[in-house]
């Protein structure tokens, strides 16, 4: 019988891991405030604006903390923890950016949305061997992103 993997644990935060991004959203936020300003004629409904598409993507913008160990995973994310037992995962699909980990039982040609997405860790060996551990080798689907 094998041993369980060593418990991972690591933080992301995309602004600062992807700066290419984080730039881009910040010119799209600029353009729709500053559009919706100049329809409106009101830099009040600009800043409200900027502020709604901003709001969107608040993921980007804060730090996420991931824990894997015996039990499951949990994610820390705004000041909340969310645990995810290995027991309800159905299955895991391995992309360029992260992993997907698909919670429901039921397939659907979307199950993706339902799943839970996690970014590359430093060592992306070590989580795809905990995660080969606890669920088996990768899914293959066409509709995983």
């Amino acid at each position: 019988m094998r041993r369980p993997p060593v418990p991972l644990r690591w933080q992301t935060w995309p602004a600062g891991d992807e700066p290419g991004t984080t730039l881009i959203l910040l010119l799209v936020f600029l353009t729709v405030g500053g559009a919706v300003a100049v329809a409106t004629a009101n830099l009040g409904w600009g800043l409200v604006a900027f502020v709604a598409v901003a709001l969107t993507t608040a993921r980007h913008w804060t730090t996420t903390n991931y824990e894997t160990n015996r039990e499951g995973l949990q994610i820390e994310a705004f000041g909340r923890v969310r645990r995810l037992r290995w027991t309800n995962v159905h299955g895991w699909y391995e992309g360029r950016r992260g992993v997907w980990l698909i919670a429901p039982r039921a397939p659907l040609p979307w199950e993706w949305i339902g799943g839970v997405y996690l970014a590359w860790p430093v060592h992306r060996d070590a989580l795809r061997s905990t995660l080969g551990h606890y669920l088996g080798p990768a899914s293959k689907s066409v509709s995983s992103p």
